[in-house]
C-alpha cells in the first residue's frame, strides 16, 4: 500500500545528538511500545546516537511511556528512586508534557536541571512553559502528499498505480525546554 511517512530513526537520532551536543549526558527515552514501528525506530535512533557519539547505552534508559499520565508516573518514579537524568527525549509531545508536569511537581527547573524534548510539534508544544523543543513531522506536507496519491489513484485507477513510499523531511524546532 502507499505510505507517506517520516524517517523516525533519523529524526530520533538527530534530536538525541542535538541533546548530547548541548551537554546532556544522562538522557532517558520515554518510548512507545516496541511492537510499533515508530516505537522501535525512535528507540533505535536514540540508542545509536548515544553509542556513535561515545556515550554508554543501557536498556534501563528506555522506559515504555507514550501517554501523558504514563510519563508523569515514570518521571515521578525516576525522581523518587534517586536515578540521575539530565535529559528526557519523549516519543511524542504529549508524553514530553507529562514528563514536564512531573518535573515541575518535584520543583525541577526546565531546562536548568533537566532538559526535555518531544516529537511532533503539535500546538501544545509551543504553548507549554517553557515551550518544548521538538521534531516537526510536517503534518501538513504529509497530508498534502497523501491527498495527491489518493487523487492519482481515483483518476487513473488503483490497478494502474504502483504502491509508493514517500518520506517527508522532518526538522528540529528548537525552543526553551533545552539549554
Amino acid at each position: 500500500c502507499d505510505q507517506v511517512i517520516i524517517d523516525d530513526y533519523k529524526a530520533a537520532y538527530q534530536i538525541t545528538e542535538y541533546m548530547l551536543g548541548r551537554g546532556y549526558k544522562n538522557i532517558v527515552h520515554l518510548a512507545a511500545p516496541q511492537n510499533l514501528d515508530i516505537g522501535l525506530k525512535r528507540k533505535m535512533g536514540f540508542r545509536d546516537a548515544l553509542i556513535q557519539n561515545g556515550f554508554q547505552y543501557n536498556e534501563s534508559q528506555v522506559i515504555l511511556a507514550d501517554k501523558f499520565d504514563e510519563a508523569q508516573q515514570a518521571v515521578s518514579q525516576i525522581i523518587q528512586q534517586g536515578k540521575v537524568t539530565d535529559g528526557i527525549f519523549a516519543v511524542n509531545d504529549l508524553t514530553a508534557l507529562g514528563a514536564m508536569r512531573a518535573l515541575k511537581k518535584f520543583n525541577y527547573q526546565i531546562p536548568g536541571d533537566v532538559g526535555v524534548a518531544g516529537f511532533g510539534n503539535g500546538q501544545n508544544a509551543e504553548l507549554t512553559d517553557p515551550p518544548l523543543t521538538t521534531v516537526n513531522q510536517n503534518g501538513y506536507n504529509m497530508g498534502k502528499k497523501a491527498a495527491e496519491i489518493i487523487l492519482k489513484r481515483i483518476t487513473y485507477g488503483a490497478e494502474n498505480c504502483i504502491a509508493q513510499k514517500h518520506f517527508i523531511e522532518t526538522e528540529l524546532v528548537i525552543r526553551e525546554s533545552l539549554k
